[in-house]
């Protein structure tokens, strides 16, 4: 795993035990929205992209369930048995959101595979959805 600034944050920055996260990842930045029919312009964070890893899933749902396949579910198991595979790989940048006076400039990186910046990566929906129609 790579991290920056000389290495990990302090273990009460993240799980040392059990499930890691994120499982997946996706553009948050610059998204345009409309609210009560207004456009809202620059609209960023996971308030941004989690819609639209929510679209892709509905329309992958809404296939499954046009060809008599039950809906996804809890998606994560499924994620992981793909082990990126229908995932956009991001292998560079750095997690650098949590910097203060403890954590003094040691993050995480990204990195091939999954990592703990971006877990498998950010999706590919043509791929994504071909993968998870034979499921």
């Amino acid at each position: 795993m790579q991290t920056v600034g000389g290495g990990l944050p302090p273990l009460t920055y993240f799980n040392t035990s059990g499930r890691a996260y994120p499982d997946l990842a996706a553009l948050s930045d610059n998204y345009w929205v409309v609210s009560n029919r207004m456009p809202v312009p620059w609209v960023s964070g996971t308030s941004a992209s989690t819609p639209v890893v929510g679209g892709m899933l509905a329309l992958i749902n809404d296939r499954r369930l046009l060809k008599g396949l039950p809906p996804l579910g809890f998606l994560n198991p499924r994620l992981y048995k793909l082990q990126g595979e229908a995932m956009f790989d991001v292998t560079e940048g750095c997690h650098l959101s949590c910097l203060d006076e403890t954590v003094q400039g040691r993050g995480f990186c990204a990195a091939p595979s999954w990592d703990p910046v971006t877990g498998w990566g950010t999706p590919n929906y043509p791929a994504l959805l071909a993968a998870l129609l034979d499921q």
